[in-house]
């Protein structure tokens, strides 16, 4: 208990943040989640057996993501999640861009970005485990429940806004995606000058 609360005194900022920036790339994952049935069977007029080839992609991709993670071991975990985040974003501003001046909303356009997401958050979502529990070896369960919270409260922040864009399925999912990667930036940029100091 002790140990509990002198972590919790002195990186309460720090654990905040990592929380939310792990949060939030969950967020966008969730947002593919719950806008996907809706962009595939509805929008596209694919049968359900064609969703779940698709759903079955996202999660392989999540997986190669994570397999990639592993053999990437030298570098830093908090680089590997701030690369992400970043390219993360990158892609969901070009796919903004590209959907609003060309118009160009394919089914296939934004299954391979999301898939493309899928991947990076698959690269991301490990390291932001390990740097959750690197705070404290003695505290690892509390460092745990606090992950799974992050993680829950992305989720629902990412279905949320999905549903509560007055957009097409495609805008709002790449808009969600789009709001929730530049604040996981800026989540990434607080921890790195929080590091530095």
């Amino acid at each position: 208990m002790r140990d509990t609360l002198t972590l919790l005194k002195s990186s309460v900022s720090p654990i905040l943040l990592t929380g939310t920036a792990s949060g939030l790339l969950y967020g966008i994952v969730f947002g593919f989640v719950t806008i996907s049935p809706s962009l595939i069977i509805n929008e596209h007029g694919y049968s359900k057996g064609a969703f779940s080839l698709f759903s079955l992609l996202a999660t392989m991709c999540f997986v190669l993501g994570s397999v990639v993670n592993i053999k990437l071991s030298g570098v830093s975990a908090l680089h590997k999640f701030t690369l992400s985040g970043w390219v993360i974003l990158g892609l969901s501003c070009t796919a903004l861009l590209w959907i609003s001046i060309m118009g160009a909303d394919s089914l296939w356009l934004i299954m391979s970005f999301s898939y493309l997401i899928f991947f990076l958050a698959g690269i991301a979502m490990p390291c932001s485990v390990l740097l959750m529990l690197g705070f404290s070896d003695t505290s690892a369960g509390l460092l745990a429940a606090l992950t799974g919270f992050f993680h829950l409260t992305g989720a629902s922040v990412g279905a949320y806004l999905v549903a509560i864009i007055n957009q097409p399925p495609a805008h709002a999912f790449i808009l969600t995606t789009t709001t929730l990667s530049l604040c996981c930036v800026i989540a990434c940029a607080f921890i790195s000058i929080q590091q530095s100091d």
